[in-house]
């Protein structure tokens, strides 16, 4: 069901009506943008409905993902220790199960959470990690969005600051291949964009300084 096909009440009465916890989930998954932005406050007792089921269950891998919804919303909203709380929980779950996709989600939500309170070598240590590692060569949204919080946090911390122009020509690299995509082509090159020029800017000031 599409998001603008569906209304709160609709998915109210067929997320109450949905007895099987994955049927729920999924239900939820395909919907939880439309769910968060318009009702915020069920959107966390949905949460929390589907975290008792799953826990009641012993379904871990769906008690984990949620892990990763209510971390989400801790760090939007800056509660940070509990959403590293949250995150810390499940991180072990996915690397074990080599689920490298939601690792990488987690692994790079903590290290946004590191660049914000100002521990930008730990941030970047880990984003270059997961880069190396653990992202898809093909995954080019998800690497993006990754390389371009790396470049962020590097500017912003003046660290590795000679390698921030070749990191931004990668990612414009990287995409010349994802051409399947062109939302997520233009996000991503848009976001380099930015940070192309705010790179010159910074750099254009580091050197009146010296």
């Amino acid at each position: 069901m599409k998001e603008h096909e569906i209304t709160l009440a609709d998915f109210e009465k067929k997320f109450t009506a949905t007895r099987n916890l994955s049927k729920k989930f999924k239900f939820y998954w395909e919907n939880k943008v439309f769910v968060e932005t318009h009702d915020p406050i069920k959107n966390i007792e949905y949460i929390q409905k589907m975290l008792q089921a799953a826990i009641k269950k012993e379904d871990k891998h769906i008690e984990h993902l949620l892990y990763i919804f209510q971390g989400y919303l801790y760090k939007r909203d800056g509660i940070y220790d509990k959403a590293l709380n949250l995150y810390y929980k499940s991180k072990n779950y996915f690397y074990l199960k080599d689920d490298k996709q939601n690792y990488a989600k987690i692994i790079s939500d903590i290290s946004v959470i590191f660049a914000t309170l100002g521990l930008h070598n730990q941030a970047c240590y880990l984003w270059k990690d997961l880069l190396r590692n653990y992202v898809d060569k093909k995954s080019y949204y998800q690497r993006g969005l990754i390389m371009n919080n790396l470049i962020s946090t590097s500017i912003t911390s003046y660290q590795n600051f000679e390698q921030v122009e070749v990191v931004l020509n990668e990612i414009l690299e990287e995409l010349k291949e994802a051409t399947n995509n062109a939302y997520h082509y233009n996000f991503i090159y848009c976001k380099s964009m930015i940070n192309m020029g705010y790179y010159h800017f910074m750099k254009y000031n580091d050197n009146k300084k010296s």
